[in-house]
C-alpha cells in the first residue's frame, strides 16, 4: 500500500499541459508488481481496462493513461532504480543519421580471398522537452 501514494504523487506532478498525450513506462515486472497491490479494502488497486468493461485488447489503462512495457526499463528493488516514466512521449526524438558508414576490414582475413565489410548506421534518441516526463520509484 506504501508505493500506492508514490505512482498517485508522479501522475499528478506531471505539468498539465503534457497530461493528454501521457503514458506510463515500466517493465513488464514493474506492471506485475503494480497489479499486486491491493487497497485497505482487500480489492485489487489496478484494474486492467478490460476487467474495468474497456475493450478487450486495449492496452492497460492506469490512472486514465495508457501502460506500455519495456525491457529496457530498470529493474525494480531496493537500489533505487527509477522504474516509471509518466509522460508525453511525443517529447522524445528518434533520430537516425542519413549517411552510412562502410569499412573494409583487410587486416582479419589477410591470406584468404575473402573480404570482409562492415556497414554501420546510427540511430540514437533522447527527450527533447525534459518537463514533459516525471520518472519515479514504486
Amino acid at each position: 500500500a506504501g508505493s500506492v501514494p508514490k505512482i498517485i504523487a508522479l501522475a499528478y506532478l506531471l505539468p498539465e499541459q503534457y497530461v493528454e498525450n501521457a503514458r506510463w513506462l515500466m517493465r513488464r515486472a514493474t506492471q506485475g508488481a503494480i497489479h499486486g497491490l491491493v487497497g485497505a479494502d482487500g480489492r485489487p488497486w489496478w484494474q486492467q481496462q478490460a476487467q474495468a468493461g474497456g475493450e478487450r485488447g486495449a492496452p492497460p489503462v492506469l490512472l486514465e493513461a495508457p501502460v506500455e512495457t519495456s525491457a529496457f526499463v530498470p529493474i525494480g528493488g531496493t537500489n533505487g532504480n527509477k522504474v516509471l516514466v509518466f509522460g508525453d512521449f511525443s517529447n522524445y526524438i528518434i533520430a537516425e543519421r542519413q549517411a552510412f558508414s562502410v569499412e573494409v576490414d583487410r587486416i582479419n582475413l589477410i591470406g584468404s580471398k575473402e573480404t570482409q565489410i562492415f556497414i554501420r548506421s546510427r540511430v540514437g534518441g533522447g527527450v527533447w522537452n525534459a518537463d514533459a516526463f516525471r520518472i519515479g520509484i514504486v
